[in-house]
């Protein structure tokens, strides 16, 4: 969202990004459009749905990409209820190892048996920005060996990845991490 401090009125841009056949990176421009106030979640999810409509995309995004404000906060939670749960790693639910500092303790302690160097705390994404899921997942990637172990210890976690949960980070991670290296 953009306000023309000059007219005092609301526009939404939407971009894409994508990579095509050739592993070439496109940007492109998908719509410019005034939104009208008020400029909550309802609206800014009626504005980016249309946009989506338009380009007949809305069963083609991966990522959102938002600034941190809380009316996008709350477009991003009507968003994600247009989706099927089944349609995200592990249906969303990755914050149990970072969750208590006893539990990050844990997590710590087994990676220090294993002799795995632990150099990066194990964080969570922030549904806005995709920067961070890139470097969320990076990070668990290097961990795969200690969260495999400490879900054999840790018998109250309820799901862990699967093989395939684990195939399909290390994929989008691999997509990601050429936006994070051109950013």
């Amino acid at each position: 969202m953009w306000t023309a401090n000059h007219q005092k009125m609301g526009y939404m841009a939407v971009t894409a990004q994508f990579i095509d056949d050739s592993w070439n990176l496109h940007s492109q421009i998908l719509s410019f459009k005034y939104v009208p106030c008020p400029h909550d979640a309802p609206a800014l999810l009626e504005a980016q749905r249309s946009c989506l409509n338009d380009w007949k995309i809305e069963d083609k995004i991966s990522t959102v990409t938002l600034d941190n404000c809380t009316a996008n906060d709350a477009m991003i939670d009507l968003l994600k209820g247009q989706f099927e749960p089944d349609s995200f790693i592990l249906k969303g639910n990755v914050a149990y190892w970072s969750g208590t500092p006893k539990r990050h303790e844990k997590f710590e302690d087994t990676a220090r048996q294993l002799g795995v160097p632990y150099t990066k705390k194990i964080s969570l994404d922030c549904v806005t920005r995709w920067n961070s899921t890139f470097l969320m997942l990076s990070t668990a990637l290097s961990y795969k060996t200690v969260f495999e172990r400490a879900r054999l210890r840790e018998l109250r976690l309820s799901c862990a990845p699967s093989e395939i949960d684990w195939q399909n980070a290390q994929h989008l991670c691999d997509k990601l991490e050429l936006f994070h290296e051109v950013t």
